[in-house]
């Protein structure tokens, strides 16, 4: 079906006498098109589960905010002109992700399960282990003491059944404990891994957060899963509670797992790709897989960081 325009095949399941213990929607971007499908499926099911977002809350000023932490808001007339996810831009999406809970819950009150996970490996992060895994001097964003916080999808996976299994309703947010790690760790865990499995030597060089910035670097943009704690607005940034989702049994792998099942997935997928589409295509998917700054680019700061360093130049270019 399209949960725009054509439910009908939602509408016959029900009228078949189809039954669900749960539902899992992922497609949570507009009130309207998550409510739509729940009045068809209500009689049909027990419990509704919400994939939502950890952007849904205001902002990231107070380290070990939890789920009851003031969410982003969206005026009436604005939420109006958001009619699909093609219209949701990163100004106006934690807040509809916000109101698609609140929505969720209003028809099926006290049935129904959200979970916010925030960044979700594979997705940014393989940068950091596919470019441990090639080698050389690489650029460390800021001390290395800033706090991050992300979920393996598996992770992530295995606590949405988790959640149906033990019929959790209510709010839990998805994503690693709550200044476990740190940049540093993130940085490290992908460069260990590297060496250990593929035999690459890679250093770390740490480079300072105001310089990137500078010169163009953009933290979570360019060096993914990372924004400085010194940043104004962001100071409980990697630090989400997630007492009450531990509690109710989420649980988060080592670090170093995550980091090379990423990394083997792009080394193993890209083979694939290349023996069934050929070398241009997969070369295409490396590229967006990967992600992050780009090679010639780091190469380019990290000299400007030598020289700055050094006393020489001013250090932007």
């Amino acid at each position: 079906g399209d949960r725009y325009t054509d439910l009908s095949g939602l509408e016959k399941l029900v009228a078949d006498g189809r039954k669900f213990d749960a539902v899992i929607d992922t497609f949570t971007y507009v009130p309207e098109t998550v409510t739509d499908s729940m009045k068809i499926l209500l009689p049909a099911m027990g419990q509704y589960v919400v994939i939502s977002t950890t952007s849904v809350y205001a902002g990231r000023e107070t380290p070990g905010m939890d789920e009851t932490a003031p969410l982003a808001e969206i005026s009436d007339e604005r939420a109006a002109q958001v009619t699909s996810h093609r219209e949701v831009t990163p100004e106006v999406y934690g807040a509809m992700k916000a109101r698609v809970e609140r929505a969720a819950e209003d028809l099926f009150p006290g049935k129904v399960c959200v979970i916010r996970p925030g960044l979700i490996v594979g997705e940014r992060y393989t940068y950091w282990p596919v470019r441990a895994s090639e080698g050389g001097t690489m650029i460390g964003p800021g001390s290395g003491d800033d706090f991050v916080q992300y979920i393996d999808v598996r992770d992530l996976g295995d606590f949405m059944i988790h959640c149906i299994e033990q019929r959790h309703m209510g709010i839990y947010n998805g994503i690693s404990p709550a200044g476990e790690r740190t940049s540093r760790d993130m940085v490290q865990s992908a460069v260990r891994v590297a060496e250990k499995k593929l035999d690459v030597k890679t250093e770390i060089e740490w480079v300072d957060a105001d310089f990137l910035s500078e010169n163009g670097v953009n933290a979570w943009q360019h060096m993914p899963a990372w924004v400085p704690n010194s940043v104004a607005g962001y100071e409980g940034q990697g630090q989400l509670s997630t007492a009450k989702s531990i509690k109710a049994g989420l649980k988060t792998r080592h670090i170093d797992d995550t980091a090379w099942s990423a990394l083997s997935y792009f080394i193993e997928r890209g083979n694939e790709l290349e023996a069934e589409r050929g070398a241009e295509f997969a070369a295409q998917w490396r590229a967006r897989i990967r992600g992050g700054l780009l090679a010639e680019r780091e190469q380019e700061v990290l000299k400007l960081w030598a020289a700055h360093k050094a006393g020489g130049q001013p250090g932007q270019g």
